[in-house]
């Protein structure tokens, strides 16, 4: 699989959809942090009032594959109601173009690619979980100019229908879903299991629950406050706000999709899973180390570097991101060994991202990082980039789940 630059694919947009017939408006809604144009498309016509977000996070291109594939369903259900669709693509723009080239290359997506030029800043330079949040003590009011922008699109267009588009590294499928409707996590279950892909069994997130096979509720950040008060990681590192699906009105149906990138045959790795369960308490134990290496005091690491705003963030939560870790690792042993691959193959991937951040922010190795390198280098053979059929066949089911069987 080999996806567009940000430029090529914004270009796309309008080609694709004038190449099926489909008028659209393209509407600039704001300014990134550094001065590029944020942009949606409106398409006229359709039932039900979509509002549709590309690049939540700029570490996930697949919306790439899903939202021309989305501009084709438009052109056959335009006309059939009297609302409109409004699409996003590329919501955090400023970030996608620091990725573009490890999924534009002509090779297309690897692996060794995809860590060695990965960025995601921390928390609160997300774009998806910014928007204001009063809860009990806390308050988040600012917002980044990314999120602002959103956040005036929903309030002129107050969506009956909000589909935030994200995909995960490796493995299985999986979303989230809330809303006054229960029905949507069941059809969106149905879709998860129909499209040929692993679908995750656990939660990803230690406080949300199960609604349906791989699909779980919301993560609030009410909920994300509360567990981080448990484990005593809660205070004032915490900065960020609330996510798109909080900020839309309570009437609004809410969609989390989740997909990867990265298919995992997992009979292709070898162990059990006492033996990754054991790995990655290693792994993790040496990671922890090293970012109390590079950030040894409580305001040590505070920079204006985004690419070492990530690490850092780890730092501050590693308590509750060592309950996680060990919570995983105590699981994985009763879980079905796909499944323990599965999730090992993601929190390795995780720690490398962090220790690649460091280092090309540093100009230097850390510490454990040969070894994390080395065990992502022994997994990666497993891995085959998704199919796109696949993930155009969980495209149509959304719209489906929202919209009804016109298509």
């Amino acid at each position: 699989m080999r996806l567009e630059t940000v430029d090529d694919y914004l270009a796309d947009i309008e080609r694709t959809a004038a190449g099926f017939g489909l008028a659209i408006r393209r509407v600039r809604i704001g300014t990134s942090s550094q001065g590029r144009e944020i942009v949606a498309y409106a398409i006229d016509g359709p039932p039900r009032k979509l509002l549709i977000l590309g690049f939540p996070h700029p570490n996930e291109p697949l919306s790439q594959v899903v939202i021309p594939h989305l501009l084709e369903t438009a052109a056959i259900v335009a006309g059939t109601g009297g609302d409109t669709w409004w699409l996003v693509p590329v919501w955090d723009v400023d970030g996608a173009h620091m990725n573009e080239l490890w999924w534009s290359q002509p090779n297309g997506l690897t692996l060794t690619g995809m860590v060695e030029g990965w960025f995601r800043a921390a928390t609160k330079y997300q774009v998806e979980w910014d928007f204001p949040l009063s809860y009990n003590d806390y308050e988040h009011e600012t917002m980044l100019p990314e999120t602002a922008a959103v956040a005036r699109l929903i309030d002129h267009v107050h969506p009956d229908g909000l589909i935030s588009l994200h995909n995960g590294t490796v493995g299985a499928a999986y979303a989230y879903a809330g809303g006054p409707d229960p029905s949507l996590a069941l059809a969106i279950a149905g879709v998860l299991a129909d499209s040929g892909l692993e679908i995750l069994r656990h939660t990803p997130v230690p406080y949300c629950n199960s609604l349906a096979k791989g699909v779980f509720s919301l993560p609030l950040a009410e909920h994300e406050i509360n567990f981080l008060k448990s484990v005593g990681d809660f205070g004032s590192d915490y900065t960020n706000g609330s996510a798109s699906f909080e900020y839309v009105d309570k009437s609004c149906q809410s969609l989390v999709i989740e997909l990867p990138l990265f298919s995992l045959d997992a009979t292709l790795v070898p162990g059990m899973p006492d033996e990754f369960a054991a790995r990655l308490k290693i792994l993790w134990s040496h990671f922890e180390d090293d970012l109390c290496t590079v950030f040894p005091r409580k305001n040590a690491g505070t920079t204006t570097d985004l690419l070492l705003s990530s690490p850092r963030e780890f730092w501050e939560r590693r308590t509750s991101d060592s309950a996680y870790v060990h919570s995983v690792c105590n699981q994985m042993q009763e879980w079905p060994r796909d499944e323990a691959v599965d999730r090992y193959f993601g929190l390795v991937f995780s720690i490398a991202t962090q220790y690649a951040q460091m280092a090309r922010a540093l100009g230097r190795e850390i510490g454990g990082s040969a070894q994390c390198f080395a065990e992502l280098a022994h997994l990666a053979p497993a891995t085959s980039t998704v199919s796109i059929s696949d993930v155009e066949r969980i495209a149509d089911g959304i719209i489906r789940a929202f919209v009804g069987e016109q298509i």
